[in-house]
C-alpha cells in the first residue's frame, strides 16, 4: 500500500509540474499575442484616432470640379463624424500621415490605379499600406457649338416669336436645314449648375466612390437637406484593407424628379449627386427625351405651310389648343412621316446624338377624324391601349425610314397614357425603335395589381421588340401632389417598392 501511494504520489507531482509548464507556456503565448496585437493595433494606420487627423485627402492640381466637390464632400462628412479636419492637398505630404486618394491624379497612375473601364460611374476602393483610393471616371460633358448656344436660356426661348426666332442659334439651325424647326433643347440650361460648374451629363465616378466610403460607416442620405442626412459619430475610422470595383446593374440611373432641377443647385442638388444618378448621355443623348412630333409642327411657319401635318376635329385643322399649343398631330399623314423621318436625320447630323424622341405631343386623348384616320381608334381596349394601333404604327413607321440612313442611332418611343400597351399591327418593331414605359413610383407601393400589370406590360413589349438585348426604358415620376395645389409637391419615401422594382429590372 505504501509502495503504491509513493507511485501515485511521484505521477501527481509530475502531473503537477506538466500542469505547471503548460500554464507558463499558455501564459507566454497569451502575453506574446496580446503583445503582437497590441503592437500591429499600434502600427496600423488610421485616417482619423481619437478625434486627431492621421490622413489628408489628395487631388490633382487640375482636378475636374466635380473631384473636388468630391473631395470637399468627403473631408465635411468626416468633420461632422469626428471632430477631425482632413487637409486637402496636391501632392502628398512628409511625415507619417496616410493618403486618401481622391479622383485620378499622377500619385493614382503611380499606383497603377486605373479608371478607363469605369463607366456610367462605376467606382474603385482600394487601399495599401499607407494609402485609400476613391477614383471613377470624372469625364465632363462639353456641349458643341450649336449647344452652347441652346444652353443661353433668355433670347432662344422667349415666347416672343419674333425675338425667339431672331436668336443665332434658331438662324444657324434654319439655315442649316432648309426648315423651320424646333429643337429639343428648351429645357438644356436647367441641367447646368453655374456656381458649381458641373453639367447633369457629367461623369461622377470619384464622388460615388466618395459616397460608399461614408456609407461603409453608417452615412445616410434618405432625402436633401440635414432633416434627411445620418452621420453617426465615429471617434476613430482605421485605414480599411480594400480592392473592389462597383459597376452599375443599370447604364441609365435618372428618375424624373418632377421639381428638383439640377440649376437650382443647394441640398436638392447634392442629394441627387449623393445618390450616384446618370443621365449617360453616351447612351440616351441630351436635352429632353420626350414628345419629339411637338419639335415637327410647333413653328408657325410651318403650321401655314403644312396644315396635312395636324389633325382634323369638327371639319378645322388643330395647330393649337389648350392641351397642345404645337398643335395636334395627323399620324396618318405621309408628309408628316416624311419630315419626321428628315428632321431626325438632321438632328443626328448636326448633334451627334445617339437617340431622339419620336413620342407625340402631350394631351393625347382623341386622334384625327380625317378619310386616313377612320377606324384607327380601339376604345375596346381600354384607356391604356386605345390608340396604342395608331400611335406606334406612326413610330415604327419613321424608325424604318431613319433606320435606312441611321442603323447606329436609336429612336425612343413612349408607352405613355393612351398608348401604353403594345400596338396590334405591328408584329416586331423596327430594330433601331426602343420603348420607354412612364409609370409613377407612388402607385407601386399602393396596390400589388399595379406591379402585377407593368411586370405583364414589360414582357409584352420586349416580345415585339428586334433590338439586340431588347431593351427597355422606365420613365418613373417621382412625386406626390399636394390634394388641392397645382404643381405643389410634398415629400413621399418608397424604399420598399423601389428595392422590389430594382430587383425586378435587374
Amino acid at each position: 500500500m505504501h509502495a503504491r501511494a509513493t507511485k501515485e504520489g511521484a505521477r501527481d507531482e509530475r502531473t503537477q509540474e506538466a500542469v505547471t509548464t503548460m500554464r507558463r507556456f499558455c501564459s507566454l503565448l497569451v502575453c506574446s499575442v496580446l503583445f503582437s496585437a497590441g503592437h500591429t493595433l499600434a502600427a496600423a494606420p488610421f485616417l482619423v484616432k481619437a478625434g486627431q487627423a492621421q490622413s489628408e485627402i489628395v487631388i490633382s492640381g487640375s482636378a475636374a470640379p466635380i473631384v473636388r466637390i468630391a473631395a470637399q464632400d468627403l473631408q465635411g462628412h468626416i468633420l461632422k463624424m469626428t471632430g477631425a479636419v482632413l487637409p486637402i492637398v496636391n501632392a502628398p505630404s512628409e511625415g507619417g500621415n496616410a493618403q486618401i486618394y481622391v479622383g485620378r491624379s499622377s500619385h493614382t497612375d503611380r499606383l497603377d490605379v486605373s479608371v478607363d473601364d469605369l463607366r456610367h460611374g462605376a467606382y474603385r476602393m482600394v487601399s495599401g499600406p499607407n494609402w485609400l483610393v476613391l477614383i471613377g471616371r470624372d469625364r465632363e460633358w462639353a456641349p458643341g457649338e450649336l449647344m452652347q448656344l441652346a444652353v443661353q436660356k433668355r433670347a432662344w426661348v422667349a415666347p416672343d416669336e419674333k425675338t425667339k426666332y431672331s436668336h443665332p442659334l434658331w438662324q444657324r439651325w434654319d439655315a442649316l436645314t432648309g426648315e423651320h424647326w424646333g429643337l429639343p433643347f428648351s429645357q438644356l440650361w436647367k441641367q447646368y449648375n453655374k456656381k458649381l460648374d458641373l453639367w447633369e451629363m457629367d461623369e461622377r465616378g470619384s464622388l460615388n466612390a466618395v459616397a460608399a466610403f461614408l456609407r461603409m460607416h453608417g452615412v445616410r442620405w434618405y432625402m436633401p437637406g440635414e432633416i434627411g442626412t445620418i452621420i453617426p459619430p465615429r471617434k476613430s475610422i482605421p485605414l480599411p484593407t480594400v480592392d473592389k470595383i462597383v459597376r452599375p446593374d443599370f447604364e441609365v440611373r435618372y428618375p424624373y424628379l418632377y421639381t428638383m432641377r439640377f440649376a437650382s443647385g443647394g441640398d436638392n442638388l447634392m442629394w441627387q449627386l449623393h445618390m450616384g444618378f446618370s443621365q449617360a448621355p453616351d447612351v440616351v443623348g441630351e436635352g429632353y427625351r420626350g414628345h419629339g412630333i411637338s419639335h415637327v409642327i410647333g413653328r408657325e411657319e410651318t403650321k401655314k405651310a403644312h396644315p396635312e401635318f395636324y389633325a382634323l376635329m369638327g371639319g378645322k385643322r388643330i395647330t393649337r389648343d389648350r392641351f397642345a399649343k404645337h398643335g395636334r398631330p395627323c399620324l396618318s399623314s405621309p408628309a408628316l412621316i416624311e419630315a419626321n423621318v428628315h428632321f431626325l436625320r438632321a438632328m443626328f447630323d448636326a448633334f451627334d446624338l445617339p437617340m431622339e424622341s419620336v413620342m407625340p405631343v402631350d394631351g393625347f386623348t382623341s386622334i384625327c377624324q380625317c378619310e386616313l384616320c377612320k377606324g384607327k381608334g380601339q376604345p375596346e381596349r381600354g384607356w391604356r391601349g386605345q390608340f396604342s394601333n395608331y400611335v406606334w404604327n406612326y413610330c415604327n413607321e419613321v424608325a424604318k425610314g431613319v433606320y435606312e440612313t441611321h442603323p447606329d442611332r436609336a429612336l425612343v418611343g413612349m408607352g405613355y397614357t393612351t398608348y401604353m400597351e403594345p400596338p396590334t399591327n405591328v408584329e416586331t418593331l423596327s430594330p433601331n425603335l426602343i420603348v420607354c414605359i412612364a409609370q409613377h413610383r407612388s402607385a407601386f407601393g399602393q396596390d400589388p395589381e399595379t406591379c402585377t400589370y407593368f411586370r405583364d406590360l414589360r414582357t409584352a413589349w420586349r416580345a415585339k421588340m428586334s433590338a439586340p438585348g431588347k431593351n427597355l426604358y422606365m420613365y418613373d415620376y417621382y412625386r406626390y401632389a399636394v390634394p388641392g395645389k397645382a404643381h405643389r409637391y410634398m415629400p413621399a419615401f418608397f424604399p420598399h417598392a423601389i428595392a422590389d422594382e430594382l430587383r425586378s429590372l435587374k
